[in-house]
């Protein structure tokens, strides 16, 4: 029986590697037939060319708009069709070409993490960058003639853009939220009242509009239910089991050394208790112990990196190709995964899960899990056993955890185990993106609470 695709037009997000909105993007859509999907996003140069997806169209100067003097500062790329391109090896520069060139993007980095600052703080961060529809780009969707629309909206200007999107086309849109953005979009700035009721205002909004609504957790999909009144259906990264059997972890015996991994960000809502963990290995190898933790990354924290540089045994690589992910994590004997106590990172990790808990679980190996107890992710880890889990920012908790997984290889093999089944059932891809399949074909009717009806899938 030959599968039905609806064509699917994603806005904002696009596929790549960098992101967890990115991966679980190329995740849910893998095998999708390639006449059905196309992407309209401002990342472009950011995309993988391994996708399969062939038809993307760049937001550029006639969707972006940025008002004076703001518009000296940023650089807008032309908007249009465009064609991803596999990077040429020939051209890779030189190693000296390289230095130099490192050097210019971290003061480029510097200059701009300065600038966005400024501009949040005088709160007009969402004022001075703006996504309009442009005739042309009503023109491209109108030549793809898409069945839906799926967003991944984080920041103000994606709400506002997915919103009109909707209104002038017509076409059902699906919405999919990461993480409760309405909620830490909203920085400390001379005018954060107001902002505060424009961003929760715009996302209602959009939640009106939205006739598919996606969530990333179950716990986001309740208390969506209870703050908007609508139902939000939960898709969270799926992970490929059968690119992850052959590496899957079945011994838990210990050498005399330790091998810990981290993968991801150096940021919130990670870097804090990340930070913690570093302290405790630090101090644990000080006793006796020979504890490793591998951290892998594609990001360079100065202040992270000051902070571990007289820590022992804690070891910072480059984040390696997402294909190698699977023989990566199963080498090790133990993965941390953390989530920050303080006030920001519980604000922007508490409906959410992160991209990386499928990969860990289905690895075997086991999980030591850091984070507050009354977040998604914590309660996911306590609901299916499959996870050591430290709910109290503590060191000597944290430690005494870490201790004890060492000594315990009856411990290390249930959790272990467990993680393995609990992955195979709520997050094998071929299953998870049936189902997603199946929900967006529902773009043939007009989804609402209470009523179906006929979805008007001309472009207005």
């Amino acid at each position: 029986m030959k599968i039905s695709y609806p064509k699917v037009l994603i806005i904002g997000e696009t596929f790549r590697y960098n992101g967890g909105g990115g991966i679980t993007l190329i995740n849910l859509f893998k095998d999708w037939d390639p006449a059905c999907v196309a992407v309209v996003t401002e990342k472009i140069n950011e995309t993988s060319f391994q996708t399969g997806c062939e038809k993307f169209y760049q937001l550029g100067n006639m969707e972006i708009k940025i008002p004076f003097p703001f518009n000296f500062i940023n650089k807008i790329q032309t908007s249009g069709d465009f064609h991803i391109k596999e990077p040429s090896l020939t051209a890779l520069p030189s190693s000296s070409s390289n230095s130099s060139k490192n050097a210019l993007q971290k003061l480029k980095f510097f200059l701009e993490i300065s600038y966005y600052k400024i501009l949040i703080l005088l709160g007009v961060y969402n004022s001075s960058y703006r996504i309009v529809v442009s005739d042309k780009l009503l023109k491209w969707i109108d030549e793809y003639s898409p069945d839906i629309i799926y967003a991944q909206p984080f920041k103000f200007c994606d709400m506002i853009f997915a919103s009109e999107l909707k209104e002038k086309t017509g076409i059902p849109l699906a919405i999919h939220i990461m993480d409760d953005s309405v909620n830490i979009l909203n920085k400390p700035n001379l005018f954060y009242s107001y902002w505060k009721k424009k961003i929760k205002n715009s996302f209602e909004l959009l939640v009106e509009r939205t006739d598919i609504r996606l969530s990333i957790s179950e716990s986001m999909s309740e208390e969506y239910l209870k703050r908007y009144n609508r139902s939000f259906i939960p898709f969270r990264n799926p992970v490929e089991i059968g690119s992850w059997e052959p590496f899957i972890k079945k011994n838990w015996t210990l050498n005399d050394e330790v091998n810990i991994v981290y993968t991801g960000r150096l940021a919130v809502p990670n870097i804090n208790s990340l930070l913690t963990f570093c302290q405790v290995i630090d101090e644990l190898n000080t006793i006796g112990y020979r504890i490793n933790l591998n951290i892998y990354s594609i990001e360079t924290n100065s202040f992270f990196l000051a902070k571990i540089k007289n820590l022992k045994s804690i070891f910072i690589h480059k984040a390696v190709e997402f294909s190698q992910i699977p023989a990566l994590i199963t080498k090790f004997d133990f993965a941390f995964l953390p989530i920050d106590f303080t006030p920001k990172g519980f604000k922007y990790a508490q409906f959410s899960v992160s991209t990386k808990t499928s990969e860990y679980m289905i690895s075997g190996v086991p999980i030591l899990l850091f984070a507050p107890g009354n977040i998604a992710l914590t309660e996911y880890a306590r609901k299916n056993k499959c996870m050591f889990i430290v709910s109290e920012n503590d060191k000597d908790r944290l430690s005494e955890a870490m201790i004890r997984l060492i000594k315990d290889i009856n411990l290390r093999a249930t959790l272990a185990k467990k993680a393995i089944e609990v992955a195979k059932s709520d997050s094998d891809a071929t299953m998870v993106r049936k189902k997603f399949r199946e929900v967006l074909n529902r773009s043939s009717v007009k989804i609402t609470d209470g009523s179906e009806s006929m979805k008007n899938n001309s472009i207005k």
